[in-house]
């Protein structure tokens, strides 16, 4: 019986290299894959199998990109055959990560909902906590999601909202009592970066100065961090995003005038676990650009198909 049992092993194996070259830009051709056979289907629904899709094919590929402008409905450009379903039906796009778009009703911000683009599955959330201006964004472990929602104002302080796709309800996870963090400005056009398990948002503080609200998703703790000295102010023809970098971590872009500067959080050179703004690049945008003035998009939400990274 070990000859038998050791072929089976080897067509699945060949199974699985042939599905793990299926084209990551055309999410149907694994639906029709999992619809051949027993064997097929099992083989996708493997959680290994996840895990080496992705790494196979490294970065996710780009399905389309969604253009917000202020508060009018978003357009879409799509980059592939595939057409996301509901897709007109989207309110004011306020976040995207792992593939999930926040969006928010025009009118109404305590209204959001949550979609799918690559299921069409949309949900729609429970009213978020009476609160002032707060951006929320969201959070995914491939089956859940979460969605944290920041309030911040002179008279009550920072208090931190999660949502929880499995609860189903809102929570309180941090407080000014708890995290005294001084009060500060939301940009409402701002997008989240994820870096590691944390959430980053660009906020403008006293003398308009501009820092980095970080929550920690394991802790449930909220802090700042400065930008480089080069970065803590914004004027015309100087523009900052938050970015993550090739390693999960917390990195940054500085737009001035033709010069793009790009920053990443590293280890400092007294090598303490105290991590510091180094500044790894300088891109010269005229030699690859129209000789046109660049801006830095932080209003084009882009969102991609890839199988999740699992978060517990």
């Amino acid at each position: 019986m070990a000859a038998p049992a050791a072929a089976l092993m080897e067509m699945d194996e060949l199974v699985e290299e042939f599905l793990l070259r299926l084209p990551p830009d055309d999410p149907a051709s694994l639906v029709r894959a999992a619809l051949v056979c027993k064997l097929w289907r099992r083989i996708l629904a493997g959680r290994g199998f996840r895990r080496r899709f992705r790494d196979f094919h490294r970065m996710p590929r780009l399905l389309g990109v969604v253009h917000c402008r202020g508060r009018a409905a978003p357009r879409f450009a799509t980059t592939s055959a595939f057409r996301p379903r509901n897709a007109l039906r989207l309110w004011y796009v306020q976040d995207s990560h792992h593939g999930r778009i926040l969006s928010v009703h025009p009118l109404d911000g305590s209204e959001m909902d949550v979609w799918d683009p690559i299921t069409g599955e949309k949900l729609q959330l429970c009213s978020a906590p009476p609160a002032g201006t707060a951006p929320a964004t969201t959070s995914t472990d491939g089956r859940h999601f979460l969605v944290v929602f920041i309030s911040s104002s002179p008279h009550h302080g920072v208090y931190v909202y999660v949502y929880s796709s499995e609860a189903g309800f809102w929570a309180l996870t941090a407080s000014a009592a708890q995290h005294p963090v001084d009060p500060f400005y939301f940009d409402q056009n701002e997008r989240s970066t994820l870096a590691g398990s944390a959430l980053h948002f660009m906020v403008e503080v006293k003398r308009r100065k501009t820092r980095i609200c970080k929550y920690n998703l394991d802790t449930q703790e909220i802090s700042r961090i400065k930008l480089p000295l080069s970065c803590s102010y914004q004027y015309v023809g100087c523009r900052v995003l938050l970015t993550s970098t090739q390693y999960g971590g917390l990195g940054c872009a500085r737009l001035e005038n033709s010069r793009l500067h790009l920053w990443s959080r590293e280890v400092g050179s007294d090598g303490l676990l105290v991590l510091e703004w180094a500044q790894t690049r300088v891109v010269e945008l005229e030699t690859m650009l129209p000789s046109i003035n660049p801006l830095l998009c932080g209003y084009l939400c882009r969102w991609s198909w890839s199988l999740p990274r699992d978060y517990s």
